[in-house]
């Protein structure tokens, strides 16, 4: 398929490949499949390959199901932008214009806290609390409010 503004067909293969010792030397080899169409745990470093562009692209997995889920959403991300789709990006409060998911967690961690005080005991739950609460005053990018602040604001507003 031809893209607009675009010289080359965009290439959305992806594949899973191992790097491992063979015959005493060190080889990337393609993985190889059970009758269940999984991949077969082996020895070796699992790695992810496309191509971007002229350029061959290498992620590197540490197990073969991380592999496959990695293939899976690279597969599709190749296929959206392929497509000129582009993902939503979501702006954090206290850092204008990130977009990473893992740096917004003011804005996911409350609603999964009340999720869990659902399904846990109280116990669990003040415990689950308290080492998030922990994790933000020790992590590096803490977030603009602190956590006990949205979780109550979380809680009295469902």
């Amino acid at each position: 398929m031809w893209s607009a503004g675009r010289t080359h067909m965009a290439n959305r293969r992806v594949s899973i490949w191992r790097y491992a010792k063979i015959d005493g030397k060190w080889k990337y080899v393609k993985s190889t499949y059970g009758r269940n169409h999984k991949i077969k745990p082996e020895a070796g470093t699992y790695y992810v390959r496309w191509r971007n562009g002229k350029k061959m692209e290498w992620h590197r997995c540490h197990s073969p199901v991380g592999a496959e889920q990695e293939c899976r959403r690279r597969e599709a991300r190749l296929t959206a932008e392929a497509f000129d789709i582009v993902a939503p990006q979501r702006n954090t409060l206290d850092i204008p214009g990130v977009t990473s998911p893992a740096l917004q967690m003011a804005d996911t961690v409350p609603p999964w806290l009340e999720e869990y005080k659902l399904s846990h005991r109280p116990e669990s739950h003040a415990l689950m609390k308290q080492t998030i609460e922990e994790f933000a005053k020790g992590s590096r990018r803490q977030p603009s409010r602190p956590l006990h602040v949205l979780t109550c604001f979380a809680s009295s507003s469902t």
